[in-house]
């Protein structure tokens, strides 16, 4: 049976974190059953372009926006200007000492540690990349390189010992980047979190173009799929939901606002309802210079694109969407949809009733 609008509502604004996979295996639910829509946005650099005050005022104003969901690369190499320049925190901290995996800088990790509580007790799910590995010389796959896999496992340890006790992490490995020549090392660092902190789900975020579950999805310790694309965000949900055995997947990223590509908010708004549509577990939205939390960011905060995904949280938390299934066989539109997936056409989904 659906559940009551006011049990919807509750989902998306005081979940009972941690979170795990639901019945059907195509969402997640918090402790209690009710099913939890992934509405978020993308402040990669939060615990590191800004003080704790102004994190807080960022998370305040997104919460009071409907999202629930907030992606963090913790460390990070961005600074306020959106370089990839590696250096210090607000505080004028780095991440590890003498740039050493095992090495971790505490006055760093304390201010990690106070954003991080003030997010679960506003209620978000975070998203934390523990070593972006990043694209373009911006993350962390070199560091992985020197530290090798016995020393990524040495930090996985000690990052799954320090934020298990915290309900409303699920952990993303990679960034922006396959882990062909580091997979030894990402391995470790995931199942070394594991091991320590068995209370959280785990997914990737590789290159764009690619689903969680395309590196390591055959060895079981990623639960949660994901899907990254600049092209038909549909087409790549779709594709990316015909794993066995069933796993929720969620749109990741696609293009920002305003970020490269040209893309608008008139462009960006389409995306959450092409892949919630399409059977997703929710979506990420992204808009420059919010990702890397750079100068400008407060007035960003209320962008035309921030506006837009309200629109779509407020449709599907006012209906059963974790009982809606993408129509592939145009049952319920039965002209208009073009190629199935495509951006060019009508994205439908129907329940089984």
């Amino acid at each position: 049976a659906a559940l009551p609008l006011a049990a919807l509502a509750a989902s998306a604004q005081d979940a009972a974190f941690p979170l795990r996979i639901g019945p059907t295996d195509r969402h997640l639910v918090d402790q209690r059953g009710v099913p939890f829509l992934i509405h978020g946005d993308t402040p990669w650099s939060l615990t590191h372009n800004l003080t704790f005050e102004e994190a807080v005022r960022y998370m305040t104003v997104r919460k009071g926006q409907g999202f629930n969901t907030l992606m963090v690369s913790t460390p990070d190499a961005y600074d306020p200007d959106g370089g990839k320049t590696y250096g210090p925190d607000r505080y004028g901290q780095q991440p590890f000492v003498d740039g050493d995996l095992t090495k971790p800088n505490e006055a760093y990790w304390a201010h990690v540690d106070r954003v991080f509580k003030e997010a679960e007790r506003l209620g978000f799910l975070l998203l934390v990349a523990p070593a972006y590995l990043g694209c373009c010389q911006d993350g962390y796959v070199d560091l992985l390189k020197k530290a090798g896999p016995p020393r990524a496992r040495e930090y996985g340890l000690w990052i799954g010992r320090r934020y298990r006790a915290l309900g409303n992490i699920l952990w993303v490995h990679g960034g922006d980047r396959n882990p062909w020549d580091v997979k030894d090392e990402v391995r470790a660092l995931a199942q070394a979190i594991r091991e320590v902190d068995e209370q959280h789900l785990h997914t990737a975020h590789w290159a764009n173009g690619t689903a969680a579950f395309d590196s390591f999805g055959d060895e079981g310790w990623l639960d949660v799929n994901s899907s990254y694309t600049y092209g038909p965000v549909a087409w790549r949900i779709l594709a990316d939901r015909q794993g066995v055995p069933p796993r929720p997947a969620f749109l990741i990223e696609s293009h920002y606002e305003n970020d490269f590509g040209g893309r608008t908010a008139d462009d960006v708004r389409a995306y959450p309802y092409r892949a919630v549509l399409s059977g997703a577990a929710g979506h990420l939205f992204g808009n420059k210079p919010l990702w890397f939390c750079g100068r400008g960011w407060e007035a960003a905060l209320d962008s035309p694109g921030a506006l837009y995904m309200g629109f779509a949280l407020a449709l599907f938390r006012s209906r059963p969407w974790y009982e809606l299934e993408p129509d592939r066989t145009h049952q319920a539109v039965v002209a208009g949809h073009w190629e199935s997936g495509a951006d060019d056409g009508v994205q439908a989904a129907v329940t089984r009733d």
